[in-house]
């Protein structure tokens, strides 16, 4: 009885312990168990008038097919809050396909989406519609559905996705304004809505697709500045169009932009047009202008200002002043003295009805006062003589290259206003060579009328002056001792031509 007592006791006693190991056991472990998020599964049938697999269908609308593996996006109904994730079409070829995939987030049963197709990059097309990595269907293809969502557990449907194309496509064609011939561009620049598109074709033709923003049903009228250059040749075209537009539809264009030259940039500014925006073009022998870099082997100069009355005294219907694109050389050098020592020239003979206190118009006769110093010869005044017998061609219509006067070439870095407001801004239009370095690192040109006024009002006379031009800033030397000195260092001369 004993034994069986004792074994008892030491029964429980294991079990006790056993239990307490148990227990001990249970409270140390926590297991980390995350409920899974539920993944929500979203299917579209879509329909599609868009841009992709571009062809022209019946009344001028884009008909398209969609491709295997295209994605399209899904958003709020604003387009901009929630992106909810993206889905892919499982097969193509045909104008309807089905999208599947998985959200990131769930709609709400109910909720009005919004569906995107493409992210367009109008300013980079290329003027084709198909065919190219820069074709419209390749970069402008874009369209958006709207349907409502249907949620089930983590099952989402949609009503029928009806992708509609937010463009409308042009077919251009461009005809020459003076003959009606077909312009054959190498460039064209179009602008609309903010956007500037340069299509530049691989290869010659005579019409071009454009694809233009346009997220209307109804007829909306869309301006067009159109710039082209013409293969094979410097000219260059412009105009200004409007016409109606609807999305997801094509029109045929015809357009006939006027080549842009010195006359008819002179008819606009007497016709009261701002033509600022020509400043810092080339100008061609023949009187054509372009944009700088269009064709530099061939440019004799720029246009420097433009102004809506004489920019020359002695030509009062001129209103282009054009400089050179390079310095005057002459005899194997580019760097002359304005005259020689102690030789002035009374300035009555060189201007017409003087006054010495009417500055300004002292300033604007350079073209009078460049013919007056020549007459002397080259020994005499070297400077005006090769600006006067500067060898480049002009334009029929505009006046005898000459040395510019003072107020003349302060006016290209914005003297009075009439054409650009820094002098910065105005060497990267003209693109000078500006780096001669002489003591103050500075350039300077010579000038053609300058008086001396301010020592001795009564008695004029025409002196040498240099006009510098900085990057930085503008001012001008009054060079009286160095012109007596044949010694001192010889100054650039920049010949110019009015129009």
């Amino acid at each position: 009885m004993m034994r069986n007592t004792t074994l008892l006791c030491c029964l429980a006693a294991v079990i006790t312990v056993s239990l307490f190991t148990s227990c001990d056991k249970s409270e140390s472990f926590s297991p980390d168990i995350t409920p899974e998020s539920p993944v929500y599964t979203m299917t579209v049938k879509a329909g599609k008038v868009a841009t992709k697999a571009l062809a022209f269908g019946e009344n001028s609308s884009i008909s398209a097919t969609w491709t295997e593996g295209d994605i399209i996006e899904v958003w709020t109904a604003d387009g901009t809050t929630t992106k909810y994730g993206t889905l892919t079409a499982e097969s193509g070829g045909t104008a309807s396909t089905t999208f599947t995939g998985e959200l990131d987030a769930a709609p709400q049963n109910g909720e009005e989406l919004l569906l995107k197709y493409g992210s367009p990059d109008y300013a980079s097309q290329d003027g084709t519609l198909t065919g190219n990595a820069k074709s419209i269907d390749k970069i402008c293809d874009y369209a958006l559905a709207t349907v409502t969502a249907t949620v089930s557990g983590t099952t989402v449907i949609t009503t029928d996705a009806d992708f509609v194309s937010q463009q409308a496509i042009v077919r251009l064609q461009l005809y020459r304004k003076n003959d009606g011939a077909a312009l054959v561009a190498k460039k064209i620049i179009l602008q609309f809505g903010g956007t500037t598109c340069t299509i530049t074709p691989s290869s010659p033709t005579d019409f071009y697709y454009v694809a233009i923003p346009c997220g209307d049903d109804a007829n909306v009228w869309t301006d067009f500045a159109i710039s082209a250059s013409e293969e094979g040749t410097a000219a260059w075209y412009e105009m200004n169009a409007s016409m109606p537009l609807v999305r997801g539809k094509y029109f045929t264009a015809q357009a006939s932009p006027a080549q842009l030259t010195l006359s008819r940039i002179k008819s606009r500014i007497n016709k009261g047009t701002d033509c600022r925006k020509y400043v810092g073009w080339e100008v061609y022998p023949n009187g054509d202008i372009a944009p700088k870099g269009e064709n530099p082997e061939a440019r004799i100069g720029y246009i420097a200002y433009v102004s809506s009355s004489a920019v020359d005294h002695d030509f009062p219907d001129s209103r282009i002043f054009v400089l050179a694109s390079s310095d005057v050389s002459y005899g194997g050098t580019d760097n002359f003295i304005w005259g020689h020592r102690d030789v002035y020239r009374d300035i009555a003979a060189g201007h017409h009805n003087f006054n010495p206190y009417d500055y300004p118009a002292i300033d604007d006769y350079g073209y009078d006062n460049t013919n007056f110093l020549q007459a002397y010869g080259f020994e005499e005044h070297p400077a005006a003589y090769v600006a006067w017998n500067y060898g480049a061609g002009r334009p029929e219509g505009a006046s005898r290259w000459f040395l510019p006067a003072y107020i003349q070439i302060e006016r290209l870095v914005g003297g009075d206003g009439t054409n650009i407001s820094a002098p910065a801004d105005f060497f990267s239009k003209m693109d000078f060579n500006l780096r001669r370095y002489y003591s103050s690192s500075l350039d300077g040109y010579w000038t053609s009328s300058e008086s001396s006024i301010f020592d001795s009002p009564s008695f004029p006379e025409l002196k040498g002056w240099a006009y510098y031009l900085s990057t930085q800033n503008k001012y001008h030397w009054y060079l009286e001792d160095d012109v007596k000195d044949p010694s001192f260092t010889y100054r650039s001369v920049r010949a110019a031509f009015v129009y």
